[in-house]
């Protein structure tokens, strides 16, 4: 049984303050791999299988996405539907040859010589940075991408890259001589392609995209990969998909189905369902790039009058530092 809850709220900017403790647990490190690869390339046909193989042992503790960089080969089907995406972070990357896999943004090597040692090596740690993925709905998807850092940040600034992924893709009728069985393909940034800048002094922020499902991509394989770099060095501090398994840390967030915002979309006032255990102390708002434009105290109801239309998240802070969090729309 769920007890219901109206408030009212008070926006202005503010600054978010941590709320990190000592005992805090940390949250694993992904280890993030970006295979540079194309279809018609003879080397990838020979290396990329016994790298695929032997990343299958380590698929717990890797994301990993492949770019096709369209150089040497333009021809590359996965290339052309989407150049400039292809391109873009091939130069980011500073891309030499194919296949090429870049380790966490900065080590690289030719994916075949990427052994079970450099796995190894790769994987295993902790991470200041918890990066939790949500997607809801199927052709048109609507994605909340959760940072949440529970130690101080290396800098103040980050950079996070939203990418859509097709786990598997066959191209059809392929020449003999072209990699048929495709693995991973980036199809598209949510994100700018040089990577939404993210204020790393903030303990707890949400941003919030949107994307439809090509029809060319097969939408029961696509899912969203998104990671932070340093942007002065290129390193990649954590990664996350909806896939990975949950994160119980100090600051960690509760299941998003244990808070309803309602009416959603609303045009006036919003008010919210919470768990019945939950006691309620603090109520945060942000916008789609994650900003926090407002704060509450407990009162009557939250008046989302002067807000833009657009998506929003809504974070209540209860007992302990414990959180639940919700999306609603202005309408």
């Amino acid at each position: 049984m769920s007890r219901i809850f109206t408030f009212s709220i008070l926006v202005f900017l503010m600054t978010f303050v941590g709320m990190q403790t000592a005992e805090a647990q940390m949250p694993k490190r992904y280890a993030t791999l970006e295979l540079f690869t194309n279809t018609p390339c003879g080397s990838c046909i020979n290396q990329n299988p016994g790298f695929f193989n032997r990343l299958s042992n380590f698929s717990e503790d890797v994301h990993q996405i492949s770019f096709y960089p369209g150089r040497p080969y333009p021809s590359c089907p996965i290339y052309q539907a989407n150049e400039s995406g292809n391109i873009a972070h091939k130069d980011r990357r500073g891309y030499g040859y194919s296949p090429q896999v870049f380790i966490n943004g900065d080590e690289s090597l030719r994916s075949g010589q990427m052994s079970v040692a450099k796995f190894e090596e790769a994987t295993g740690g902790e991470s200041f940075l918890y990066v939790n993925v949500e997607e809801t709905g199927t052709s048109i998807v609507d994605v909340a991408v959760q940072l949440q850092t529970f130690d101080v940040s290396p800098t103040t600034e980050g950079r996070l890259f939203v990418a859509a992924v097709e786990r598997e893709y066959t191209i059809a009728g392929a020449p003999s001589n072209w990699e048929d069985e495709h693995h991973n393909v980036f199809r598209t940034f949510l994100s700018s392609v040089d990577g939404d800048v993210v204020d790393l002094t903030n303990s707890d922020q949400t941003l919030n995209y949107s994307y439809t499902v090509d029809a060319a991509w097969n939408e029961n394989e696509m899912y969203i990969l998104a990671w932070v770099e340093n942007p002065d060095n290129d390193f990649v501090y954590n990664s996350g998909t909806r896939f990975d398994e949950a994160f119980s840390g100090t600051n960690d967030l509760r299941n998003i189905d244990e808070v309803t915002v309602y009416p959603n979309p609303a045009n006036e006032t919003i008010s919210l369902q919470l768990p019945e255990d939950f006691q309620l102390t603090q109520i945060e708002i942000t916008d789609i790039s994650g900003r926090i434009i407002g704060v509450s105290n407990i009162s009557q109801q939250i008046n989302i009058v002067d807000y833009a239309p657009g998506i929003y998240t809504l974070i209540a802070t209860g007992e302990q530092g414990s959180k639940v969090r919700s999306t609603f729309v202005k309408k």
